[in-house]
């Protein structure tokens, strides 16, 4: 073993350091090991096959039109929230969703301004202030009327919920479906250190900025250097995987940061999203895996193939949508690259794992994602295997939480 390899080993995690290792001169190692050891004082909680049978089960409604027409009166009123999380896929899953919901005649609505819903608002009967509705897909209502999708926009509220939604998503925060009932929610996660650059490079974009590779490296690096100095942490996915009710609590009356506190309030703050993904029993997705993803998808929202009759021609509509979105390659999902430059997340990663102190730095900068990326991982790999070996729970039952 070379004497550059010994040093890794010593100062990364081990599954870390020989990806690393291996391919440092091509690529960042991703995704990571999720039964890597984490750097962490607390003791991580354990999910079980049980819990993601529960997570897994057959929706309490699945497309009526699969089902011999089942009415849309008789599904128990379960909904399901797409919280999507900065830079993991979601504008794929918006898309997958929109057409899931036309495809199944349920209704999907978007939500925009919805991570600083305020927990007054979501307790009560009236509007959820910020929230703004900004697309309504009304599959309900297709056979009657094919030009009603997008009508209705305005304000969310637990009323309208109960009455005409299945599937709402958006930037919002586990937690804000509480007070409806029966919701069960949706999450896909990525491996960190692409997020990161994938969300400088979507910054630039939307800036209309135009850099090098070179410059964009640059710049990566001195933000993390900065925030290292600093003792700071990155923590964007705390803006959804924290509940209205701790967002209070976090920010303290000041405005979200993407950089978190010293080490001991990040990881608190981390274990608090990793305890939420497991009282909320999320069904988990993960961007590098979207055909294991919507296999699992597949499983909540259709029934069997061998339930439905093959003269069923609305049958091959829903399967379509869920081959159309698995069959995208990663590159699809995550298309964040200058039109003008050709900077693109993968390229900057490249050149940022060639500097050996760089790797080490910005892997304690998103060492506490990594914590709950990595908790993600187990999840979504224990259900997955539940759904292929036929093991999620009978269909039916709602619940927002663990208890």
């Amino acid at each position: 073993m070379s004497k550059k390899s010994s040093r890794l080993r010593a100062v990364l995690p081990g599954a870390l350091a020989a990806l690393y290792i291996q391919t440092h001169s091509s690529t960042w190692p991703s995704p990571r090991n999720p039964t890597a050891a984490m750097a962490t004082n607390r003791t991580l909680p354990i999910y079980t096959e049980e819990l993601a049978k529960v997570a897994t089960r057959p929706g309490s409604w699945q497309c009526p039109a699969l089902n011999g027409g089942r009415s849309l009166d008789d599904d128990d009123g379960e909904v399901f929230a797409f919280v999507h999380v900065y830079k993991t896929a979601g504008t794929t899953m918006r898309n997958f969703s929109s057409e899931l919901a036309y495809s199944c005649r349920r209704t999907w609505i978007l939500l925009v301004k919805c991570t600083g819903v305020l927990p007054s608002s979501i307790r009560s009967r009236g509007e959820w202030e910020p929230c703004m509705v900004k697309v309504v897909v009304d599959g309900r209502g297709r056979d009657e009327d094919k030009d009603n999708a997008n009508s209705h926009l305005g304000k969310m509220s637990n009323p309208r919920i109960e009455e005409s939604v299945d599937i709402f998503g958006g930037h919002f925060r586990l937690g804000t479906g509480d007070y409806v009932g029966g919701v069960r929610y949706i999450v896909f996660l990525r491996d960190p250190i692409e997020r990161y650059v994938s969300g400088i490079l979507y910054q630039n974009k939307v800036r209309r900025r135009v850099e090098s590779l070179e410059r964009v490296v640059n710049r990566i690096k001195e933000r993390i250097a900065n925030a290292r100095e600093n003792d700071r942490y990155w923590d964007k996915s705390l803006d959804y995987l924290l509940t209205p009710a701790q967002r209070d609590s976090k920010t303290n009356g000041t405005s979200s940061s993407t950089v978190a506190m010293p080490s001991s309030g990040a990881e608190a703050w981390a274990m608090l999203a990793i305890e939420n993904l497991l009282k909320y029993n999320v069904i988990v997705g993960m961007s590098e895996r979207m055909p294991k993803s919507l296999a699992i998808l597949r499983h909540v929202f259709l029934p069997r193939r061998e339930n439905v009759p093959e003269e069923n021609t609305r049958a091959a509509e829903a399967e379509s949508v869920f081959e159309k979105f698995g069959n995208l390659t990663s590159d699809a999902h995550h298309a964040n690259k200058s039109e003008k430059n050709n900077v693109s997340t993968s390229a900057v990663i490249v050149e940022l794992a060639k500097d050996e102190k760089h790797v080490l730095r910005m892997e304690e900068f998103v060492k506490y994602e990594r914590m709950i990326t990595d908790f993600a991982w187990t999840m979504h790999d224990l259900q997955y295997d539940c759904v292929i070996r036929g093991g999620g729970a009978g269909g039916g039952g709602g619940g927002s939480q663990i208890n």
